[in-house]
Formats: C-alpha cells, structure tokens, sequence
C-alpha cells in the first residue's frame, strides 16, 4: 500500500523537504489518501449559486491546488460537487467552488475549468430495514442539523454501534429534506418495528471488525489507518528529537540539535527524497515520492519490524535476506534489527544466517553499515563505530563502473580502477564475519543488474564474457542477472518495462525483436544447453574447484604486478599455494596487448594452461619468475599448473528445449548428449516425464525412439539427475532438464497466436479452449472485469458473450501468463476483431488534445487501431483508450544513468563522458541502429511517469533531434575556440541550442551583461505538411508512423460467414454401441441434414453421459449428504449431478420421505462409459456407498427406478458462406437420426440441447448485448409446472456484477432456468404452481433501451405474481426512476442503491412485501438468495409445520467452527438456515414453547471483550424448559467469564469447561434440564455439526434437572494456532500461488512478507524497509 499519505497543503506526491535541524517548524501533517473524485464534466459550471467560491491569480489558501480544493468539498456535508480550475489562459488563473447538486449545468466561460464528483467513504453495511424505528426507546440516539459528532458521517455511526456489545442495529439519516437532518441511534434488536416519521432512514445491520475494515481503511487501536501495523499520529511533540546518528554519503555523521516531531506516529512527516547527498534527506525522506516512510529509528517501529521478520524466517525458511537501498534507512535500525534476525535465525538451526544491501552508493556510505562500520573519521584504522555488527557485504558499484568505462566508453585504460577499487574499499569497510571472527570479502560483484541496460546490449557477447570470467575470480561473490545465462539482451532498463526479461516470459518482447530469430525472452528459455548457461555453469564449477575452501583469509588476496599494465588486467588469486591462477585479461577491443606479471608463485618452465576452455587450450611457461603473453583484443585467460576437473554438462537435447511437437511425425528419437563420456551406469540417470525410461546409452550420447502415439498432449521432461557419473565416476553434481510439448491442437502456447477465431463457440454461451500446455486461464468481456483465475483442465467453459464485444482468454502456462488470445462475434455470425480496449484514440497537439477533434482511431486488424492524421511539425501526443485520460500511452522519459568513477581515484576530478542515456527514444535507436527496427517503429509505455510522444510531419515514430524546452531562458555564453561575435549573430541554432546577440529585452535579462546569449531550442522543427498513417497495438504496445495511408484502411472483410452453434444427444442402447458413433460419422450426419447449404461443422467437445434415477427413503435434511455419497461412488467421472424431488404421496416413516433422485454423470472418456454404467445400475455398491457414511442415516435405502442409458453429448459449431439465417444452420433432429443409424447400423435417439423448452424475451440496447442461442426466439409463452402436486419448491436466484464474475441465473428445485442472460436485468415471470410463465433480458446499461419495456412488463403484472431478478454487467447506468419504482412494487427495498456494476438479486411478489432481497457494491463478491416458493400453497403448508405448533417436528442442528478450522456459526431449522450475522464469541439462538425463534443474538466473549454480561442476564432470564442453541465462532473463551459458564451449563451443558482458544463448541440446551445436544473440538480438530429431531411442545418427562450452578474451570488452555515470536502470534498458513514460482505467507495484524525461490537458488526475502 504504497503512497497511503501526502502532505496537509500539498499536492499529493512530491512534497518539498522541510527538515532543518535548527528549524522547530520542519515537518508536515499527515493527510490519508482517502479521496478518489471522479471527473464529472468540463467547461461547464453546475448552475445557480455555488455553496462557495474563491477565484484570483495566487495559489494560496483554497487555491493553492486541486488537493486544497478538494478537501473543502470533503468537509461539507451538502458538497457533492467541486469546480478546480488551473489555466493560466484565463482572467482568473486559479478558481475553486462547491455545489450541491450539478443536473442543470450552463456553459463555463473563464478558461478550462473541470467539475468533479466528491467522493465518500462507502459503508457497505447490510441494509435490514427502511424508513422504520426499531421499538422502544433505543440504546442512544443524537440527531441534529449539523454533520458533528455521531452525525459526522455513517462510518462513525457505524462506529459507535460496533463499539457497543449490546448494538445489534443501528439508524443512519442523511435527508436534506427533513426537519432534523441527521439522525444515529442504536438498538439490541429490531424485530418490533413502528413507522419513522422525520424523512428517509435506514436500519443497518451491525458488522465485524474485519467486514468493515474491507471499506478501505483499517480498524485499529490508533483509529482508522491506511495500514494495519503500522500507524500515522499527527501529534506534535515540540521538545522530541530524532535519536540516533544519521550518515551521509562521504560517511560524515549528523545528529539531531533541533527540536520538535511527531514522535508517536510510525511514520516519517517529512517531504520527498531528492537530495540524496543530504544526510537528513536520505535517511528520513519519501521515497521516490510515493513510498511511504517508515521511522525505522524509533524503537517502537524496530520491534514490529523484528516481529514480523522473525516470523518470516521461521515460516518461509528463508536463508537470507537482501535489503533493498538500506542506504535509505538509518544506521541505528540495523543495530538492533541485523543481531536480532541473526540470534533468531540461530535458534533455527541457520549459523551463518546472510544479511546483504544493494549499495548503489558510495564506498564511504556503505562502509557505515558493513559489519561494525566505519565513518569519515575511522578509515584504515582498527575503531569501528561500535561493536555491533549490521551487514555482512552487499551489490556494490565501483567494479562495475570500472568495467562499464573500459567496455562501453572504450576507455581501457580504467581496467586498472579494479585493483585500486579493492585496496580502498577494503580501508574503509570491516570484513570481520562475527561467527568465524575470520575477515571475509563478502561483497557482490556484478556485469549487470537491473538498473542498468545490459552489457552485451550496450557492447557485445566478448565483452560479457569476459565480465563474467572476471567476477568469478575476483574476490567476493559473483552475482549473474536473470536472463543473462540465456542471452537476454533487450535495450533499457528497470524502468523501461519491456527490459524486464528476467521477471518472466512477456508479450512485450515480441514487439522488441533484439535477434534475427526474435527475442530470446519471448517463450519458455530456461534452455541448459545454451552456450552462455555452458559457460556460466563452467565458470561456477572452477570457482568452487579452485576456492571451494573460502577457509581461510589467503583466500581474499589478490597479487598483481608492481608495474603498470595498459589495458590489461593481471592478478593471481587462490585459497593456497598449489591452487592459485593468473587471470589475464585484454579490455581494448581492437588491439593485441601484452599482458605480463612478476614475482609469480610457481617455479621457472612451470607450464600454465587455459582453465576456461575444454579444448585447444591456451599454455603458457614461467620464465624467471614471470609470467608474459600477448593477448588478442578482448581476449582473457584463466592459467593454472593444473587443470581442476569440473563435472560434465548436458550440451545438446533433441527435442531442443521449449520446443513444440505437432504429433505427427510417428516414430521420433529422444537424445541427451554430454561433453565427454559417461559411465556405463549413465542410462540409470537419464529420466523421462521424471522416470527412468531404458534409454541406450554409448560414450557421450544416450537416446531412446518413442512411439509419438505413447506421449500425451502436453509438456514432457526429459532429465539427467545430479548422480549422474562420467566415465572417470565424476558426479554431474547438479540436475539437468529440459523441456519440450506435444500439441496436436496446433494451439496458443505451442504458436504464441493472439486471434483464434472460434474461441467464442456455442453461439457466445461458451469459450472453446486451444491451448494445450496451459495449467490456469481467466476470461474477459473486453470492457468488464477479468474472471478469477480457473484451472485449465476443460476443453470448454460457460460463458456469456456479448455481440460485437472482443472476448480475451489469458492463459498461464510453466512460468508464464503471457499467452493471451481474443475473439470477437457479430451479430451477423461474423467475426469481428479482438481488441485489448473498448475504444482508443490520438490526441495532442494537432488536434488540442481531443478538443478540436476527439482523435478516435478505428480497429483495422485484431489488437491494431489505425488514424490518419495532417500533421506539419513535430507535435506532442499521446494514445488514450479513455476519454477522461485515466489511461494513456506516452513515452519513458530519457534520462541519464547514474554513473561516476569513484572520488578516492584522483581521476574523478575531470572525469568526463557524455551519459548514456535510457528511455523510449534511446531503446528506438538502439533498435533502428542495428536494423531490427525501421524509422517508422517504436515502443509506447503506459507508466503513470511516461511523457508525451512525438509524431511530425516525416512519418517517422523519431523524436525531434532538438526536444524543445518551452521553458528555456537565455543565459550567458563563453567563446570557444572560433567563435566570435559575428559567429554569434549569424549561427542561429547550433547542437540544440539557439544563439543569438544581447538585445538587451525583457526576454533576454536573464543573459546578464554578456554580448553572445544562448539558450535550448524552445519550439519544435516544423515543414510540408504531410498526411500520416498512425497504427498502434494495444497488446504489445508497438506503434508504427508511416505515409503509406492504405495500411490504416480497415483490413479486407472475412469472407460473409454465419455460424450457429448447439449440443447434440445422441442415446444408445449400450455403452458398447458408442465405439460405433464416430465423430466424423456425426459430422457426415450433420451436413447431410442440412441438405442444400454447404456448410462445414466443427466439434467442439465430445462427452459421454450416463443417466439414472433411482428411488430413495431418506432423511429430508440430509439429501445434500446423500446425493454427495452418490457422486462419490462415480469418482472416475469428470463430472456428476443429482438432482431430487419429493415424490407426493410416498410413504413417510420415521422421519424418512420418497424421494426421486435423477444422476447425470459425465465423462470424457469413452472407455470408462461401460464402467460408469455398470455402477449407475449397481444398488448394492450404492447402498453400500450410503452405509459407509455416518452423517446418513442407517434407515436410508435406494432402489432402481429405472435402468442406466449412455448418450454421447456433442457441442457442435456450424458455418457457411451463404446468406442464410443461423437458425437454419440447426439440422432437424430426425433427419440426423436417420443419416446416423444408416452410417452406423446402431438404433439411436437424437435430440437437440439447445433448443429452450421456455422461449426468451429478450429487450436489447446498443452498444452491447448479451448473446442467446440461435434456437431461441423473442415471443414470450407459458410454461406449464412440472412440480408434482403438492411440493414445496426451493427458488435459488444469484447475480454478479462486471466487477464480480459477470453473471445471472436462476435455479428452480436445483434445476438452473435456461436463460441467456445479458447486461442489465434478467426477470424469470412464474405462475402460482411453480412454473415459469416467461423469460426477459433488459438492458439497463449504458446507452441501454430496457428501462422502458421492463416497467411495462412489471407494472403490468397482478397482484400477487411472484418475480425472480438478477442483475448482471451493469444494470444501473440507463435504469429510470420508473424503473426502479417498478421494482419496489414487488418488494424490493434496497433497488435504490444500485450503483455501477453492483449485484442485486430479488425474490418478490407483485403488491406485498420481498420474500428475499440482497445487493451488494461492486468488487464486494457476488450474491445468491435463496427461498421456499412461499407463495404456492404446498410451500405454505410446509412453512407453517417449520415454525413449530403442536405436535410439528423441528429438525434443529447446530454448526461451529472456531477460528483455525473454518469459523462459522449456523444453526438451521428443518434444513433451513437461520438468517443471522455470526461473529467472534458465541452466537445463540432461543426457541418458544412451539419452536418459533424468540430470539438471535451474539456475544463477543474474545479477546478484551465484554459480551459475557449479557450472555448471563440473557440466560437467567429464560424460562425453565427454554431451549437454547449456541454456536462457539472465531474464539469464544478469553472473556467467558465463570459467570457465563455457569449459565450455560444451567442449559444442562457438562463440556463448557473444556472450551479454549479458538475451539469449536455446538450445544442444543435446556434449561434446567439436561442438553440435548453438546460437543467440543479443539483447535485444529475441525468443525462441529450437532442434530436433534425434536416434536414440539417438548414433553421433559424424559430429561433429567440440572443444577443452575454447576461448576465450571477457569483454566481453559490457550492453544497457538500459528507461530509465537517474541510472544507475538503470526499465522503460518501457506497459500498456494497459482504462479507455482512462490509462496504468499500472512501474518496477524496485516504484516504481510513474501518469499521466493527460483531455481534451487538461495533463498532470500526483499524487505523494503522505508
């Protein structure tokens, strides 16, 4: 939660330091970043008199920014509008009003002002009621006229219910129109209600800590917070100083001497880092200007910190950490944190526990937090700053910036910066390790890092080669940046996005093509056989053979020559006296240099050889005690007496790695080949798919021939494991693999394709998948949010489609989520194309930024927009696929890479090179300089710091050579040599700079007295003008300017196409006659039926049914249970269904009913069909199935009621050129029967699934509509019930907004409503008898037309009729107030709240109230309602014998789950749910003599709680005979006084003693008499259910009196359910992340760390600890 706060009176990033150690006034309050406005309108003014108004030419006060603005707005209740203005073209600069309502706005006529909407905290509380007062007089109520106090907002209404065990309800007004505007009062209860007469009210229902905190801010002890752990405090403390001693970056000391902080916030109240040279700046400053800063020196935020790192090591097993800039943080934080993580880190069993900073500062500022530290005063001297060691070593920078010099400068002279680096670094930092007490060199060394463009982009591959043997034998650690073992060599750095090959594969790199074959970023590339990842892997093999000991501090020294070497770098190294090599390296790119060394440790004639290479080594003899060679440019040699064996590495695979195999090449020949000869054991080692595989082995080489028919679609290994032995019994030492796909789809991962038409199949209802490989996928309406990640293991999914709206599939395969497809359907059956946004547009310059012209591009080919545009210069603009500029596409901003050499070489002082530059504009050019590009390509960026782009009137995507600056101002100019006052009149503009002579103007004051003024250019180059084609890509993000204007034409149509898609059901007698149906035969069938329309047909799935329906005696309440036992039996199908229903008139026994179960199994699998069947018919095996089940009960029993059939069921797609209608794509079921049996000989029965047995009205209104299949039609017509006389029907209605899932459906007795539901409402019409009399979709969406028809439909219904809703998408931007009235005449109370993309779902009745109402704001989850059909007269019966009456049985049960096994709290009568909001404590539920619910309460009996009072006074006032249901939640024991115990056990309860931390506890009680019910379940032993059937009035004859005091302990045992640090309890359960590369742990209190392990390297958490 980056960025959470800015400055009171500033803007909301980047405020202007303030601290100065003499100043009392040095820092700022802390505003939180709560406010979200929306942009409304511009150029308009909201009407009439503003609330308040200030307008001048001086930013001050409400003037001095939109921030300032904004926030009177947000202090005024009746503001619901605000005008900012900020345009210096005006009379009045700066104007700033606030408005009440802004539905009649007139034209603004001072410049461009804009008009926004304020924005409110949302309180998603659930409504419970409307416009009524809950009875009696209430726990409190304050009302007024003035928004103070309680009357502050909801929230803190909201507020003061939750503080308040007894609040169960509280009121909230906010209605301008009545007498007393305001109005907050609380209640215990709300079930006697009277009518509210002040104005428009609402009864909300109180919630839980956590469900509030999910409204935007946290609830913590300090009040609301943007974070849960840590927390802002705006009190000044005018004599508090900052402790400790902060350092710069010479390594000079400062401490605090002025006075005054907000010592008691977590945080740090000054402004943006921007000094990085100033020493209060860099240690307590934001930063980059959206980090919110932590005072890490203050002890109090030391020992959360210490908490929460602690537990991530404990938790993660992490081994390490790496801090990220530490040089950000103050000293005194590493003192105690780094001891702390190392004595924790110790009690793990982890000695030597790594602690590393990334030290991109100087040597003096990293040499204060290596091991004890030194400052300025202390160096090449043994006093540190103290005894307490911090980091042990860090990425340091100045033996790169020596390498960076030699190579990309080609200034090869600096090579010898290397050995300097080392001997004054090595004064000034400590290297003694505390656990060896031995001095070790512990510094990173590196060729590249993130920060930086790569060096083999900058140079080439012979340079980083020998970076890379370089660092591996210098001392300290080599660090290899991810992607460079494979070559990755793509222009930019960390800030240029698609330079970020390492975090994964992208889509990005297939704009960015560094090679002649692609960019090696793009697919799966961790290939083991590549040269560089050869190379490495060799490098790291010699580093361990020769100083596998790092045992001693020999091991640190370098001995280089005592003469000067040009060029050349020359040092001997090694851990001993017979281990030691010479590395020699030659850094001038074009010329031969000598390298030579001497007093060198081996004897005269000792020969020396090439360690790097395997063959054809380099050998050189010792003469004298010297050591000379001549070395070609960029030439480098590691020599030794004796060539260190290395262990032997896989150099080639077939199939090479990442590769994709269609399927059909038969026979294929599997091969692993090594660089020598392998022991004959080698065959043993060699595994395919992770098994040994009887591979022919023979020297270097084992290959196997496989049958392509035997390996499955999907990815296949092939490995070699680290055992491995070569022929002299060498261990290979570390495992090998490789990977490669058998695609026969030909689909998305194996092709990387980006348009699959077809994707949408079933005439939109479906996506048809083609992506073998893939393991997750997620789906979008372009437009609509994405889905949740789904598991890949379907060949087709649901889906809702829209006409003419692009469907995007994501899918996410081995490490990469970069394989994205889309599809687009018209209305037609066409294909249309597949974009990433709804709509795009060009704006800048040309066409004032959208104001002349608005710029809308057109959609000329999938993911590319095309606009021809005049333009006659150069012009700044930008892409934009919004038109209020919340998303834009610009440029990364050029800027110079940090970069110096270090000041302790005296050459720093005229040091001097023109920067190297990053961004946009230098990655173009890289690109084009090496011809991958041409003049006319670039690259956009859609970071929120990306700058405007250029586009002129050449048709290049070039930037001007001169970028003007309109700022510019003429400044003094010095001659050079030939440069003279005529030179200075008559040069005009030269290297981007504008001469001219001193006239002395106004404009040219700022030159001074000088004669010759310059100053940068200040307008851009103009000329002819011209007519560019523009096209941009929205999902790689390339763009092209060309003069061709034929390439932004609309791509030639598709040949006129109309498709239809369906399900056939094909029945068969038996399962064996199946093998008989092909599917080629089927499609034969198909085109045959369709007679004289040539068409092709397309099946899209195939599966096999298995239908049953037995007849079964049970136990009503436990049908769930039975039907999931059934399914259980039928495991190796991929999916199963039961469906039930009450047979009327069926014999009903102890409790047991007749009940028809139907079972629909389906399997992919045409071989398990026979099977299945088998199973379907087997009632033993199933009775047997139900026996086994103690949760059902022993009476139950299952017949057969009708023998097992086999369908095959097939999602067919049709298609033809012909202009026909897509219904008459859909053959006639008979006539594909008769073309079937004929081809197959088998006597079959055909029928369509697609067909509706109800038709669909369906109300439509542009721009989007939802699809229907081709078999509907639009005429309404009556349904007849199917329910058989007398049963009671369960209505289940469910809705998800855009931003929820995007979805409507109703179910009916478990059966789902065919309906093709869209954006808006869905409406299902039924009749009295349960059936559904008609079908609607109105679209009540943007620009929708539904709005009309549907009041029509409702307002034209009887009174009495029952009406499901759901809405879908968005139902609310074009819904009337007659709409929404119309609505409300079936009950409903909460229509009024709809917002964008909100669920709603509604169960009601035309004139009466709601039987079920629910709504919920967008990203809040979807909904679902779920009701007995209380209208029809047999749901009425059963409803009145649920409620109890004499002689009525009551089903009760009672479910618990304490806080480490589910938490809940439900108790359900008669298998019906109770309605009740459990939380933490004991959730309890009384019954009346006739079983109606008298009363449902919770009481918190947690941690600090004080729900146990009234849990007592609520049971000692219950009657004798009273039966109580309690329910144990959360944690239910720390509070639980002996009081409230003894009262429970008064319900005859014996187990409330053994009631602990988080343990579940059910109990169905009595009072004064013995339970009918009680369990308890530890923490971790899972959830509770308890049952009882009951007839009402109880007879107590049978149950024995209890004691009302009976004894209870108070020695209830708190159990841990995750890990104790420091007396601090963290959670310690892992989440699986669908990436497969890391794991997500969460800690109590919001402390949230993450670790990652890639590779089998070291383990190692990034802390940010700013």
């Amino acid at each position: 939660m980056a960025n959470e706060f800015y400055f009171e009176g500033h803007s909301k990033s980047q405020a202007p330091w303030r601290f100065h150690e003499d100043d009392g006034n040095r820092e700022y309050k802390l505003k939180v970043r709560t406010s979200k406005a929306t942009f409304f309108n511009s150029s308009i003014w909201c009407g009439g008199d503003p609330l308040w108004q200030e307008f001048g030419n001086s930013p001050t006060g409400l003037l001095l920014n939109s921030d300032a603005c904004e926030e009177r707005c947000a202090e005024d209740p009746d503001c619901f509008y605000f005008l900012w203005k900020d345009d210096l073209g005006s009379l009045s600069t700066y104007h700033c009003a606030g408005f009440k309502y802004c539905d009649s706005p007139t034209p603004y006529t001072d410049g461009k002002g804009s008009i926004f909407k304020k924005w409110t905290w949302p309180v998603v509380a659930e409504e419970f009621a409307q416009n009524v007062w809950c009875g009696g007089s209430g726990l409190w109520s304050v009302y007024g006229g003035n928004a103070t106090g309680l009357l502050t907002d909801q929230d803190t209404c909201e507020a003061r219910c939750a503080s308040d065990d007894a609040c169960q309800y509280y009121l909230w007004k906010d209605d301008p129109g009545a007498d007393t505007r305001f109005h907050c009062a609380g209640f215990s209860s709300c079930s006697e209600q009277s009518p509210f007469g002040d104005g428009s009210v609402t009864i909300f229902k109180k919630r839980s800590k956590a469900q509030r905190d999910m409204d935007g801010l946290y609830h913590t002890p300090a009040g609301r917070q943007p974070y849960a752990d840590f927390w802002y405090n705006n009190t000044w403390d005018p004599t508090a100083q900052y402790n400790g001693t902060v350092y710069g970056q010479w390594g000079e000391s400062k401490t605090d001497t002025g006075f005054g902080t907000y010592i008691g916030s977590d945080f740090h109240h000054n402004g943006d880092l921007q000094e990085y040279y100033d020493p209060w700046e860099i240690n307590l400053g934001k930063i980059y200007g959206v980090m919110d800063d932590l005072r890490l020196e203050n002890e109090r935020v030391q020992q959360k910190y210490i908490a929460m790192t602690k537990a991530l090591i404990t938790s993660t097993d992490v081994d390490g950490f790496r801090v990220d800039t530490p040089m950000q943080v103050p000293l005194n934080f590493y003192k105690v944190w780094a001891p702390a993580m190392r004595a924790h880190a110790q009690t793990l069993g982890k000695d030597r526990f790594g602690i590393f900073g990334e030290f991109f500062v100087s040597v003096q500022r990293y040499g204060t937090m290596t091991g004890r530290g030194r400052d300025n005063t202390m160096y090449n001297q043994d006093i540190f700053i103290d005894d307490i060691f911090t980091l042990k070593g860090g990425i340091v920078y100045p033996y790169y910036w020596y390498i960076f010099t030699a190579m990309v400068y080609k200034l090869p002279e600096y090579v010898d910066g290397l050995p300097l680096a080392y001997v004054e670094e090595n004064k000034i930092i400590d290297t003694l390790d505390p656990a060896t007490q031995r001095h070790e060199y512990a510094m990173w060394t590196f060729c590249n890092n993130h920060d930086n463009w790569r060096l083999q982009s900058m140079t080439g591959f012979p340079e980083f080669h020998m970076c890379l043997a370089l660092i591996t034998f210098w001392p300290g650690v080599p660090l290899h940046y991810a992607g460079d073992e494979q070559d990755f060599d793509s222009p930019g750095s960390a800030l240029d996005g698609w330079a970020r090959e390492e975090l994964s594969p992208s889509l990005a790199w297939r704009a960015v093509r560094t090679q002649p074959n692609g960019n090696p970023a793009d697919g799966d590339n961790f290939d083991m056989t590549s040269s560089t990842y050869l190379y490495i892997k060799r490098l790291n093999a010699l580093r361990r053979a020769y100083f596998g000991e790092f045992g001693n501090e020999e091991c640190d020294q370098i001995q280089t020559p005592t003469y000067k070497t040009p060029d050349v770098l020359v040092f001997i190294r090694g851990c001993s006296a017979d281990k030691k090599v010479l590395l020699v390296a030659n850094f001038h790119t074009s010329e031969q240099r000598l390298a030579s060394i001497d007093a060198v440790p081996w004897s005269s004639g000792t020969v020396l050889t090439d360690c790097l290479v395997m063959q054809n080594a380099v050998q050189v003899s010792v003469e004298q005690s010297s050591v000379s060679i001549t070395l070609a440019p960029l030439q480098v040699l590691v020599l030794s007496p004796a060539v260190e064996s290395v262990p032997a590495a896989v150099v080639e695979v077939w199939p090479k790695h990442g590769s994709s195999l269609n399927g059909d090449l038969g026979q294929i020949i599997l091969r692993i080949k090594f660089d020598r000869s392998m022991a004959d054991s080698i065959s043993n080692y060699v595994l395919l798919n992770g098994e040994a595989s009887s591979f022919q082995c023979s020297g270097d080489e084992c290959t196997k021939q496989v049958d392509m028919s035997s390996l499955s679609d999907g990815h296949h290994s092939l490995e070699v494991t680290k055992d491995a032995l070569d022929q002299d019994g060498l261990a290979v030492g570390a495992a090998f693999r490789s990977e490669f796909m058998i695609d026969r789809q030909d689909g998305v991962i194996a092709n990387s394709i980006q348009k699959l038409p077809g994707l949408i199949c079933d005439n939109g209802a479906q996506i048809c998948h083609k992506a073998t490989g893939a393991s997750w996928f997620r789906v979008q309406n372009v437009g609509s949010n994405w889905s949740e990640w789904r598991q890949y293991n379907e060949s087709t999914t649901k889906w809702n489609a829209q006409f003419s709206v692009p469907v995007l599939v994501q899918y996410y395969s081995r490490l990469s989520a970069s394989f994205i497809v889309g599809d687009c359907l018209a209305k037609t059956g066409e294909r249309c194309h597949a974009s990433w946004h709804e709509e795009m547009f060009l704006r800048g310059e040309f066409n004032d930024w959208g104001k002349h012209n608005e710029g809308r591009m057109m959609l000329i080919s999938s993911f590319t927009w095309g606009i021809n545009v005049s333009l006659s210069g150069f012009v700044r603009t930008r892409f934009t696929p919004v038109k209020d500029w919340s998303k834009s596409y610009g440029s990364h901003p050029v800027r110079e890479l940090l970069y110096n050499v270090p000041d302790f070489d005296p050459r720093h002082q005229d040091f001097n090179v023109v920067p190297t530059l990053s961004g946009s504009e230098p990655c173009r050019k890289w690109m084009t300089d090496r011809e991958l590009w041409s003049e006319r390509e670039s690259i956009a960026s859609g970071a929120e710091f990306a700058t405007d782009l250029w586009l002129s009137h050449l048709c290049t995507a070039a930037s001007p050579q001169c970028v003007p600056d309109a700022t510019a101002q003429w400044q003094c100019h010095g001659y050079t040599d030939g440069q003279d006052g005529a030179w200075c009149a008559s040069v005009g503009t030269e290297n981007c700079w504008e001469y001219g002579v001193n006239d002395q103007s106004e404009e040219m004051s700022s030159c001074g007295p000088c004669y010759c003024c310059r100053r940068k250019v200040k307008t851009a180059p103009t000329g002819t003008e011209s007519t560019c084609c523009v096209k941009f890509n929205d999902l790689f993000l390339n763009y092209t300017v060309t003069s061709d204007l034929s390439q932004c034409a609309p791509s030639a149509a598709p040949p006129h196409h109309v498709s239809t898609s369906f399900t056939m059901r094909i029945q068969v007698g038996t399962p064996s006659n199946l093998e008989q149906i092909s599917v080629e035969s089927y499609k034969s069938s198909v085109i045959a039926a369709l007679d004289s329309v040539t068409a092709s047909v397309t099946v899209a799935k195939v599966s096999y049914m298995v239908l049953s329906t037995y007849q079964l005696s049970a136990v009503p309440s436990e049908l769930e249970i039975v039907k999931s036992e059934i399914c259980s039996l039928f495991a190796a199908a991929d999916s199963c269904v039961v469906r039930t229903q009450t047979i009327t008139g069926g014999r009903r026994l102890q409790g047991l009913a007749t009940i028809q179960a139907d079972a629909e199994v389906e399997t992919s699998t045409l071989s398990s069909v026979s099977s299945l069947a088998n199973l379907a018919d087997d009632a033993t095996a199933l009775q047997a199935q139900l026996g086994s089940n103690p949760d059902v009960d022993s009476s139950t029993s299952l017949i057969i009621s009708q023998p097992a059939t086999t369908e095959m069921k097939l999602v067919t797609d049709v298609t033809t050129e012909e202009p026909v209608a897509p219904a008459v794509l859909i053959p006639e079921t008979s006539t594909v029967q008769t073309a079937l049996e004929s081809s197959t000989g088998v006597s079959i029965s055909v029928s369509l699934a697609t067909t509706t047995t109800t038709p669909t009205t369906t109300t439509q209104g542009l721009p989007s509509t939802s699809l229907t299949t081709a078999a509907q039609t639009s005429v309404a017509s009556t349904q007849t019930s199917a329910l058989p006389a007398g049963t009671c029907m369960e209505v289940v209605v469910r809705s998800a907004g855009g931003a929820d899932g995007n979805y409507a459906d109703f179910s009916m007795n478990g059966l789902q409503v065919e309906l093709s539901s869209g954006r808006g409402f869905s409406i299902v019409i039924l009749t009295e008898d349960g059936g559904v009399q008609s079908k609607h979709v109105y679209d009540t969406g943007f620009e929708g037309e539904g709005s009309g028809p549907l009041a029509s439909l409702l307002n034209g219904l009887p009174d009495g009729t029952a009406v499901l809703i759901a809405a879908m998408d968005d139902a609310s931007d074009s819904l009337t107030p007659e709409a929404r009235s119309s609505i409300q005449m079936l009950g409903a109370t909460k229509i009024s709240s709809l917002s964008y993309r909100d669920s709603y779902a509604l169960i009601g009745i035309k004139g009466q109230s709601a039987i079920a109402e629910a709504h919920s704001s967008a990203g809040e989850g979807p909904i679902e309602l779920k009701s007995n059909a209380v209208w029809m007269s047999s749901c009425q019966a059963s409803t009145s014998a649920a409620t109890g009456g004499s002689g009525a049985p009551l089903a009760l049960r009672v479910k618990s789950a304490g806080g480490a096994d589910g938490n809940f709290a439900e108790f359900y009568v008669n298998g019906a749910l109770i309605d009740m909001e459990s939380a933490r404590g004991l959730s309890v539920v009384v019954l009346g003599e006739t079983g109606a619910i008298v009363s449902k309460q919770v009481f918190d009996t947690g941690y600090e709680a004080e729900g146990a009072g009234p849990l007592v006074d609520l049971l000692e006032s219950l009657a004798d005979g009273t039966i109580v249901m309690i329910a144990a939640m959360d944690d239910a024991s720390d509070s639980l006084t002996a009081e409230a115990k003894a009262a429970i056990a008064a319900l005859g309860a014996t187990k409330v003693d053994q009631i602990s931390y988080r343990s579940s506890y059910a109990l169905i009680g009595v009072k004064g008499r013995t339970a009918i019910a009680e369990e308890v379940a530890a923490p971790g032993e899972g959830s509770l259910i308890i049952e009882e059937n009951l007839t009402f009035p109880l007879s107590f004859s049978s149950l024995s009196s209890t004691s009302p005091g009976a004894s209870s302990s108070e020695a209830a045992q708190t159990s841990s359910t995750g890990l104790v640090v420091d007396g601090t309890t963290f959670s310690t359960s892992q989440q699986a992340s669908s990436s497969e590369i890391g794991w997500s742990f969460e800690f109590i209190d919001g402390c949230v760390g993450y670790a990652n392990v890639f590779r089998n390297a070291l383990a190692l958490a990034l802390l940010c600890m700013m």
